[in-house]
């Protein structure tokens, strides 16, 4: 049924935010993480709406049959006598998905956005003041680290906490933005 009436979708606020950052040190190793959990709220997802109008993603294409035997998409039908029976019609994907992913508000594109994120990761070394006693340096410290190195979502394909469009935050709303940088490096500090 097409419903032309605006109607709440969903609240993209999470229930709860949590962040947990932490460090270790043992002798001159030191160990430091930072996990962001968000659980709850909802967005509305373009980025799956368009890769399964173009039959791009896991499940839209030969993979499962659906290009070839097409879908029943779940849901009832009603009978003449007024009654509702379960659906079964099968319907072309390409239809299907066209259809269902027209890039408006859609129920069928609306996701859970709770997620868990390992934010930052930092490995750090402090070499012993006996290993330079031959140069002018005081301190000495090596530092491997890495930034958004999982993720952890009930969404597949995108990054629930990424949410951007144009450079400005969109409620609610992923509309086709890169995924999360992922990055690593490492980093050597020196005091003379």
């Amino acid at each position: 049924l097409i419903n032309y009436q605006k109607t709440v979708q969903g609240n993209y606020n999470p229930d709860w935010k949590l962040g947990l950052r932490n460090s270790f040190n043992y002798k001159n190793l030191m160990l430091s993480f930072l996990f962001d959990f968000s659980c709850g709220g909802d967005i509305d997802s373009w980025t799956i709406g368009r890769g399964r109008h173009a039959g791009s993603l896991t499940g839209t294409g030969e993979d499962n049959g659906v290009r070839d035997n097409g879908i029943i998409s779940a849901g009832v039908i009603s009978n003449e006598d007024g009654t509702y029976s379960e659906n079964t019609t099968r319907v072309a994907a390409f239809d299907y998905y066209r259809h269902m992913n027209n890039f408006t508000v859609l129920e069928a594109l609306l996701y859970d956005a709770t997620y868990l994120k390992l934010r930052e990761l930092n490995i750090a070394y402090n070499i012993p003041n006996k290993c330079f006693k031959k140069f002018p340096l005081k301190k000495a410290t090596i530092n491997l680290y890495g930034n958004n190195l999982f993720l952890w979502s009930k969404v597949d394909h995108i990054d629930p906490d990424n949410l951007m469009q144009y450079g400005r935050f969109l409620n609610g709303l992923e509309a086709l933005q890169l995924p999360s940088n992922r990055s690593y490096g490492i980093k050597i500090n020196l005091i003379f």
